[in-house]
């Protein structure tokens, strides 16, 4: 028979079209415009250095984003890679490929050939280096995607639009996905997406979408329509966090890998989080660390929140802002009925220093009172330290003096600088697990309700295996992230604590919480064992 004809390109998976894209669009209920050709539009984007998620045609099958599900920049631009690497919550040295213009190879890479793949990586010309930083790696080579007319025709005259106007043939290219997540297939996955990374413009098919776009305008839901937001149905929770910002310096502090440091949400971006939230069934708030307290404006949203229709709100805190007169009293009439306080010793020498303020204690241990006296529900929550491991037990002993009845011992989860993951603060899992059991018994021995979170059940005692961390169903939880938004966090959730070969065999794998993928990258599995295998 007659050979098998060669493979062109890899764009052979669903495709939409211009009425579906549109119907989902309408269904999103977000702004969208038609340019009279979005290739040429999205050039002039990026010109202008904006970054755009492209979703044209059907999708590509392999292992590369190939101009049907993509996310591209201007390669000219040095900056635009750390922007990039950012809204992807990469590595920051992680390099970028560019899709280029079939027959312009050889101009721009050393023994330059038609690679429409991006499977070969190659030297850029060292004359031409300086033109395209954003996507040269250290060594001066990259991994080029050929474009060919006849192959991939809408993103051929994008890309060589690109070209008439910066006489550079190609673009930056990556997937169109959020960290953890596989390539988007449909037009719902790339709004959805499009929405937590935070690039500037979405372009699918005819259309574009501006970012701030895929959320009601704040002036669309105005103080008069929270009510018909509260008259929605409920059932899950939102996660919201709020500031990335804390006035304490802990050494441990899991924002540490935050893309965004040191920011603020706006407040016209959290009423559109509350929007959307309530839209998507939560009536339950979580505000997230950083210290949400130290927003002046923190009380007035939670009470637009619960006129919308949020039953139940909790803020998580170092509790120091609780200490000051009538605050406590103040953020339970604003409609707070809950704070997890952080707690990381019983004296000042190993709290303080954890959290590298002087005074911190005092102030915490003032707003646990405080907190108590108002009406709130508290849970102190302890992350487990080499430093403070050896006091847990002091740290239940000092809950039951304040009169509190709920205590929570964390394994935190390792970030990553980018000098990479810093571990001399912390303990080895099992030797964590050790600590937590014996407090948790004498806790639990006071009277004190004990719960977990980041510990695997083989490495627990059975009375802490009830701990939310493990009986929660975490697909009712929606996390918004200062934008970056993941509508079921279960499926982050999996992400980050996965599922290792060694618990395969296990009783409890459905309802284990596991434990941190990054600590799993530097210690491996071997502390853990099979329950009932």
């Amino acid at each position: 028979g007659a050979a098998p004809a060669p493979m062109r390109h890899a764009a052979i998976g669903p495709g939409f079209d211009e009425a579906a894209i549109e119907e989902a669009l309408e269904r999103a209920g977000v702004a969208y415009a038609r340019p009279a050709d979005v290739a040429e539009d999205v050039a002039r984007r990026l010109v202008a250095g904006q970054v755009v998620c492209w979703f044209q045609g059907r999708l590509e099958f392999g292992p590369r984003a190939l101009g049907s599900r993509s996310i591209v920049a201007d390669p000219r631009n040095p900056a635009i890679k750390d922007r990039v690497n950012g809204i992807k919550q990469r590595e920051p040295w992680r390099p970028f490929g560019p899709s280029i213009l079939a027959g312009h190879e050889a101009e721009w890479f050393e023994h330059g050939f038609d690679a429409p793949f991006m499977l070969f990586t190659l030297p850029v010309r060292a004359e031409k280096r300086a033109q395209v930083p954003a996507v040269l790696h250290v060594d001066g080579t990259t991994r080029p995607q050929s474009v060919h007319a006849a192959d991939l025709p809408a993103y051929h005259r994008m890309i060589s639009a690109f070209h008439r106007e910066t006489g550079v043939p190609m673009v930056l290219n990556t997937s169109f996905n959020r960290r953890g997540e596989p390539i988007v297939c449909t037009p719902a996955d790339a709004l959805a997406s499009f929405t937590g990374l935070g690039a500037d413009v979405l372009a699918i098919g005819p259309f574009v979408v501006e970012r701030g776009a895929t959320a009601p305008p704040a002036e669309a839901w105005p103080v008069t329509r929270d009510a018909e937001l509260a008259a929605l149905p409920g059932g899950r929770r939102l996660a919201l966090r709020v500031t990335t910002r804390c006035d304490l310096g802990c050494v441990h502090c899991t924002l540490g890998d935050h893309p965004l440091q040191d920011t603020d949400g706006a407040p016209e971006d959290l009423v559109r989080s509350l929007v959307a939230g309530r839209r998507a069934g939560c009536d339950e708030l979580v505000l997230m660390r950083g210290e949400p307290l130290g927003r002046p404006d923190l009380l007035p949203l939670v009470g637009r929140a619960r006129r919308m229709g949020y039953r139940f709100v909790q803020i998580q805190t170092h509790g120091r802002r609780l200490a000051q007169p009538t605050f406590a009293q103040a953020a339970r009439r604003a409609g707070v009925d809950a704070v997890e306080v952080m707690l990381l010793g019983a004296d000042p020498a190993v709290h303080d220093g954890l959290a590298r303020v002087d005074g911190a204690l005092r102030d915490t241990l003032a707003g646990l009172q405080l907190a108590a006296r108002a009406g709130l529900d508290v849970l102190v929550s302890v992350p487990v330290v080499r430093a403070n491991a050896g006091h847990l037990r002091r740290i239940a002993l000092l809950v039951k003096k304040l009169g509190l009845q709920r205590l929570q011992l964390a394994f935190p989860r390792p970030f990553e600088w980018p000098d990479g993951v810093h571990t001399e603060h912390a303990l080895r899992l099992s030797d964590a697990a050790a600590r937590i059991n014996v407090a948790a018994r004498y806790a639990m021995k006071l009277g004190l309700t004990v719960t977990t979170e980041g510990v695997p059940l083989c490495l627990l005692d059975p009375a802490l295996h009830g701990s939310p961390d493990a009986a929660e169903d975490f697909g009712r939880h929606r996390v918004d992230d200062l934008g970056l938004v993941h509508d079921r966090f279960d499926r982050v959730r999996e992400r980050m604590r996965p599922d290792v070969p060694a618990c395969r065999e296990c009783a409890a794998r459905a309802t284990c919480p596991r434990t941190w993928a990054l600590y799993l990258e530097v210690h491996g599995s071997d502390e853990l064992r099979p329950l009932g295998a």
